[in-house]
């Protein structure tokens, strides 16, 4: 297909114990409102190139991989608000070589956190993979990562990663 859409979302309840660190058993339980809304797209440019991305946003997105992993603040008791998303480009060269450029961010809402919590996490990512045979193919992917902390420094690290893909 030459242009693919869709959209997503959630709405539900979590329970969350809020701890205190001075008290000697667990602390308060409460509920908190979960949602989210997601858009994602596609776009193939000829039969060889492919742009890819996805936009979040929502509340309480820890447990489905946003806002950092985060969910309630602890010191603010408050759900984490957060929106992101990617974009990545595929290139097939001939039959055999694929390459992938992309970029992704996750942003918590700032108001949201307290002193020491994660508050932007931003990757850069480049890879290629090779069909050996078949459906086997080996890959090597470089990323670049940065994570931004409320009141401390911001944390950098590059990764070389590979794999072997098998897909059935």
């Amino acid at each position: 297909r030459l242009f693919e859409c869709g959209i997503a979302g959630h709405v539900g309840r979590r329970q969350v114990v809020l701890q205190n660190p001075s008290a000697a058993s667990p602390g308060e339980v409460r509920q908190y409102s979960s949602w989210s809304f997601v858009a994602d797209g596609s776009l193939r440019l000829g039969e060889t190139t492919l742009i890819e991305g996805e936009y979040f946003i929502g509340q309480l997105l820890g447990d489905y991989s946003g806002a950092i992993f985060q969910t309630v603040d602890p010191v603010k008791a408050v759900p984490i608000r957060a929106r992101g998303g990617w974009v990545q480009l595929t290139q097939q060269i001939g039959t055999r070589w694929t390459v992938h450029a992309g970029f992704g961010t996750d942003d918590p809402f700032d108001q949201d956190l307290a002193s020491a919590e994660r508050k932007t996490n931003t990757e850069v990512f480049g890879n290629v993979l090779f069909r050996i045979v078949g459906r086997l193919r080996v890959g090597l992917e470089l990323s670049w990562w940065a994570t931004q902390w409320v009141d401390n420094p911001t944390a950098t690290a590059f990764r070389v990663e590979n794999a072997v893909l098998y897909a059935f």
